[in-house]
């Protein structure tokens, strides 16, 4: 082992079993989007649902095809964490086959996508509980949906996870385990309960919960303008809208590997579980949104539309349930479980979908802050971040220092989702707001975990051919023709990222854009030049110190 590294060990521990290694990436992945994900992206796109190929929603075909891609993904990745099994992820693979300065600029706009998105998700924990228990009646939910009470609870939340990780991954792993299994047991009753549905029950619990028929959403809702909102497109255009909401959804699915030095075995049980962990993200996706949306088309049938497409539509399309006149209660998995639990007599039983949304919600942020600071970690181990970062307390083999730093980015993202800045202006004309907002942040950060994630498959094209030291020692060296397996399926998979960055960057639907796109460009730029000087600065201080940058590259870092 070179001397070039601050420490011969990097001080953390092989303490994550297998289950706990697929549950990070399930939890990683499994949070907010895919509650409401097939209403959201029919809202975008309401094509006639007589146009649906075999009756199949364009989510559900999306989420089928972003999920091979995903697969093929998680074959590159499974093949580098089995040759590099260290903390860090694809900064690891990115710094030892491409530059350790494209690693740098990399993994410091992933911290950034890290921080955005799960600062936003732990303000949106706060949200969901306060909004759906006031859907179920349990207090009065205006009084806390407010900026200053999302902050305050967002802070408290991010605050509570940050604790629990700092305390090592064992305790990180019995309090995933916890907020995983809870909720998931709820799930199989709301599975069961939608699997039975009837028209009679779902409008029965329609009108129980809204006031209004189903009849009443689609008749708004085609009053609006769904069915001139998606002329021109087909059910193939659909689907291509709707691979965007698929891939918001799968980000996360290679979360494990960020903590690959902590792992047992990590060389032969991250691969197996990866792959694991993406079949049934996969199938889990297809199979609540087709109960979901099968359920929801059952009533309200007008022509070509029903009570599905017009909810998604007046929910988050171009349409609006407070101009119809209708509950602003929008388009949600737990509201349409609501539906049958209070047509099935279950009024009791509402609060346990309050309690099912917010924890599938809240199971994101242990993984977020084991996977953001192992990061930090690998970043600051390689001596391209400062160094204070890596320090590991010898108790709870828990960098306590860089835990502490994704917390303080992470409250960027509650900041965001709170929309604390409109008090300084309307949106419109409040550039902070625009930037630093639950849309502008968000939206701008899974860009910035797109360009993270197509460097790593770029690296997997080429680490045959650029690391083929590395590569001769992998237990998962294949070929074909000559030609390494990896690189045909990173080719595929990079060509993959590229589609979705490319849709992300070129949808033409103002219900995905509507903030401006280019505070989001510059706000990426500045973060992009930020890394580069970040790497500048470090490369520079090691030619004065005599850190030996080459050689830590050369290398894969200690255990």
């Amino acid at each position: 082992m070179s001397e070039a590294f601050a420490r011969k060990a990097t001080g953390l521990v092989r303490e994550i079993g297998f289950v706990t290694s697929i549950l990070i990436t399930i939890c990683f992945v499994i949070g907010l989007g895919w509650q409401k994900r097939a209403f959201q992206v029919v809202g975008w796109a309401p094509i006639p649902e007589t146009a649906y190929l075999l009756g199949i929603p364009p989510i559900v075909m999306a989420f089928l095809i972003g999920g091979i891609v995903v697969i093929l993904t998680i074959f590159v990745f499974g093949m580098l964490v089995a040759s590099m099994p260290r903390s860090g992820g694809g900064y690891v693979y990115v710094s030892r086959i491409l530059s350790p300065g494209w690693a740098l600029v990399a993994g410091w706009s992933e911290l950034f996508g890290f921080g955005a998105c799960y600062g936003a998700v732990a303000a949106c924990v706060a949200e969901v509980a306060i909004m759906f228990g006031g859907i179920a009646g349990l207090y009065r939910a205006e009084m806390f949906l407010t900026p200053e009470w999302i902050l305050f609870f967002g802070a408290v939340i991010l605050g509570a996870t940050g604790l629990a990780a700092a305390l090592g991954v064992r305790m990180a792993g019995r309090l995933l385990q916890t907020v995983f299994w809870i909720p998931f047991a709820i799930l199989i009753v709301l599975w069961f309960s939608l699997a039975i549905a009837t028209p009679e029950m779902m409008e029965s619990g329609i009108v129980a919960i809204t006031g209004h028929s189903a009849i009443e959403y689609t008749r708004a809702a085609l009053d609006q303008g769904m069915r001139e909102a998606a002329a021109g497109i087909d059910y193939w255009g659909a689907v291509s809208v709707a691979m965007l909401g698929a891939y918001w959804a799968y980000i996360g699915y290679t979360g494990s590997t960020f903590v690959a030095g902590e792992v047992k075995e990590a060389h032969k049980a991250l691969p197996r579980s990866l792959a694991m962990a993406g079949f049934i993200i996969m199938i889990w996706y297809m199979f609540t949104s087709t109960l979901m949306s099968n359920a929801a088309r059952m009533v309200g049938v007008i022509g070509d539309y029903s009570f599905f497409s017009a909810w998604g539509f007046l929910s988050y399309g171009k349409g609006s349930l407070a101009a119809a006149g209708l509950p602003v209660y929008k388009a949600w998995l737990p509201v349409t479980g609501m539906f049958m639990w209070e047509a099935m007599g279950w009024h009791w039983a509402l609060g346990l979908l309050v309690i099912f949304s917010a924890l599938f919600v809240f199971n994101d942020l242990p993984p977020f802050y084991l996977c953001a600071s192992r990061l930090v970690f690998a970043m600051s181990f390689d001596r391209v971040f400062p160094e204070r970062l890596m320090d590991v307390n010898e108790r709870w083999h828990s960098p306590l220092k860089a835990v502490a730093f994704v917390f303080a980015l992470g409250m960027l993202g509650v900041v965001a989702e709170s929309d604390i800045f409109k008090y300084l202006g309307p949106w419109d004309t409040n550039l902070l707001w625009r930037i630093v907002g639950s849309s502008g942040t968000i939206e701008t950060a899974d860009m910035w975990d797109g360009i993270f994630f197509l460097l790593v498959c770029i690296a997997g094209l080429l680490f045959p051919y650029r690391r083929r030291d590395i590569y001769e020692k992998s237990p998962f060296r294949r070929a074909v023709a000559g030609v390494p397996v990896i690189s045909i399926v990173a080719a595929m998979a990079t060509i993959g990222q590229l589609y979705f960055i490319y849709t992300f960057m070129t949808n033409p639907f103002e219900a995905l854009n509507p903030w401006g796109w280019a505070e989001g460009f510059w706000t990426t730029v500045a973060i992009l030049v930020i890394g580069a000087l970040i790497y500048y600065y470090y490369k520079t201080k090691a030619k004065r110190t005599g850190v030996d940058l080459t050689a830590i590259y050369t290398e894969i870092p200690p255990e």
